[in-house]
């Protein structure tokens, strides 16, 4: 052995902030392996029909900005470049799943739960502007009633 010589451990590399939250759990501490699977667990749950509307409601908030955006030189280019889809609004299965229950939308295709979706934001504002109509005469604090709209809304044909 050589005596002169001092060892020095390597540091464990942090993180890659690329990729999901799940693949940077991977290798991480437990606290960000618990976000992971959190996060992951309320994309697929159903949401009170008040709060779907909230949900929605935010999605097209963020769907503004990008079109708001999109109306100079600069901004065209900042979302063609981080964003092409930027006039699509991103839903989760459950999400497109309570729409088309609660609103009876006809669609051809099998929604998976777990899946994703974009949909243009002019078809998003009409299925909101629709369901706040279907929900004018629901008090939005009565748990009950709420409570038997999401059950409703969940259901599988």
């Amino acid at each position: 052995m050589d005596e002169g010589r001092v060892v020095v451990p390597e540091k464990p590399k942090p993180p890659s902030l690329t990729g999901t939250l799940a693949e940077a759990a991977k290798n991480s501490t437990p606290v960000l392996k618990v976000a992971a699977g959190l996060s992951k667990r309320m994309d697929r749950r159903a949401y009170l029909p008040s709060d779907l509307v909230v949900v929605l409601q935010n999605k097209i908030g963020l769907c503004n900005v990008a079109l708001e955006r999109n109306k100079n030189l600069f901004g065209r280019l900042a979302n063609r470049l981080f964003d092409p889809d930027f006039d699509k609004i991103d839903l989760d299965g459950v999400i497109v799943l309570q729409l088309k229950n609660m609103l009876d939308l006809e669609t051809d295709d099998d929604i998976e739960v777990g899946g994703k979706y974009k949909l243009h934001h002019c078809k998003v504002r009409a299925m909101l502007s629709t369901l706040q109509e279907r929900l004018d005469g629901v008090d939005p604090l009565d748990d009950q009633a709420q409570s038997q709209l999401m059950q409703d809304s969940v259901r599988r044909d």
